[in-house]
């Protein structure tokens, strides 16, 4: 697994990774091509303690260090984070990806909690149902929002 570009059509490109430095990505290859990409705007949807127990670094510290921003919306894995943080979260990429900065969003897989954050996404940008936005979201994440919980979330927002 490394980075996937999602078709959000912004000036800036939006894509998902597993967590760089963990099991998924032992080599940090997600973060490598991110660069090569021009990135600059890091989503981290992981609580920086379990960063720390998957990868051995300080994600967030090391990413401020490399010259990324980060939107850090702290979801314990395979849980739903607040509606209102949530929205946020969204708006802030929103502007981001339509001043042509570039986003990687990732929580461990890069599957559960990033499944969720691209499901909203999507919702709000393309105006989709929430089984619209959960169908787009697997389409180009196969596996995402790997609980009921976070289906239910996306579900439960009245679209």
């Amino acid at each position: 697994m490394s980075l996937t570009e999602l078709p959000f059509h912004f000036p800036g490109r939006i894509f998902r990774s597993p967590m760089p430095y963990s099991v998924y990505d032992p080599q940090g290859d997600s973060l490598l091509q991110f660069k090569r990409q021009k990135g600059s705007i890091i989503v981290l949807l992981a609580e920086e303690e379990e960063c720390m127990e998957r990868t051995g670094r300080k994600l967030k510290s090391l990413y401020h260090q490399e010259g990324f921003q980060v939107i850090h919306l702290p979801i314990p894995d395979f849980d739903v984070p607040s509606r209102e943080d949530l929205e946020e979260a969204v708006k802030k990429t929103v502007e981001y990806a339509q001043a042509g900065e570039n986003i990687v969003i990732h929580c461990h897989a890069g599957l559960g909690r990033t499944g969720l954050f691209v499901a909203y996404l999507a919702k709000q940008v393309f105006g989709l149902s929430s089984e619209e936005a959960i169908h787009w979201t697997r389409k180009y994440i196969p596996h995402a929002l790997e609980t009921h919980e976070q289906e239910e979330f996306i579900m439960d927002d009245g679209r």
